[in-house]
């Protein structure tokens, strides 16, 4: 029976976990368009609210896309508060307020996140220019907003980075290595995975060769003769020499003609 109980309370967190998070933050800002209608909270309004605590409380209308934007917002800390709901500025195309008979759509958020749909009976709930509305009734109910909970890699410095996962599932493998990945260029970084546009080219002829050479007081001669001499007349004229490899892996020439 322990074993049972304590597989359930463990799916039963998993799903609040994953189904259930805190919804995204309410924006209360507004616009002040000139013309408002004024909403005092009041009575038994401002006892309910009480209930639920300090926080913002705001009516909403919908634009022409149909997207809830706050007209109106005041902060509640316990006692009386007014809000200024703003109506629509009729010099402008978009609606930024309300139009006259427009519901208002009342929201709230608490000081820690949580957020509440709130409704009135106090008067019809419609807005009218330059009115004066006295808020004595309302009523609050609770929202849960749904998570999708998306797993991948959420750190960005790795090549699987997927912006779109909230929940880090272990497959972020490959750190981020920026440079060159053009094997034709001759500045190809073999360990880069993420191309920056460092890529080089030579365009047209080669780089001259440096044949300087130092003389560090030993040699050994090496003579050009015979058939070695014919195929180096193939190419015709110039110059040749014999090179190495100095300490940092740049071929230096030790000996030219």
């Amino acid at each position: 029976m322990i074993k049972h109980t304590s597989f359930l309370l463990t799916l039963l967190s998993f799903y609040i976990v994953n189904v259930f998070s805190q919804c995204p933050n309410i924006d209360f800002t507004t616009l002040n368009t000139g013309s408002n209608m004024t909403l005092f909270i009041t009575g038994n309004a401002e006892s309910i609210l009480n209930e639920i605590g300090n926080g913002s409380l705001g009516v909403f209308y919908e634009d022409d896309s149909g997207l809830l934007i706050c007209g109106g917002s005041a902060t509640f800390e316990g006692s009386q508060c007014q809000i200024a709901a703003y109506g629509d500025d009729t010099t402008t195309p978009e609606k930024d307020g309300f139009y006259s008979g427009d519901a208002f759509i009342w929201k709230f958020q608490d000081i820690n996140g949580n957020q509440f749909d709130l409704s009135t009976t106090s008067f019809d709930n419609l807005y009218s220019a330059n009115g004066f509305q006295p808020i004595s009734s309302i009523s609050y109910t609770s929202l849960e907003c749904e998570f999708l909970n998306v797993l991948g890699c959420t750190d960005i410095s790795y090549v699987e980075f997927n912006s779109e996962a909230n929940t880090d599932d272990g497959s972020c493998t490959n750190l981020i290595i920026q440079g060159c990945t053009d094997e034709s260029s001759f500045n190809y970084n073999s360990e880069a995975n993420i191309d920056d546009g460092s890529c080089e080219y030579f365009l047209g002829d080669c780089p001259n060769i440096d044949f300087t050479t130092v003389n560090t007081g030993s040699n050994m001669t090496l003579l050009i003769t015979g058939d070695a001499e014919s195929i180096l007349n193939e190419i015709g004229n110039g110059s040749l020499g014999v090179f190495y490899e100095d300490d940092s892996g740049l071929l230096i020439c030790g000996g030219s003609a």
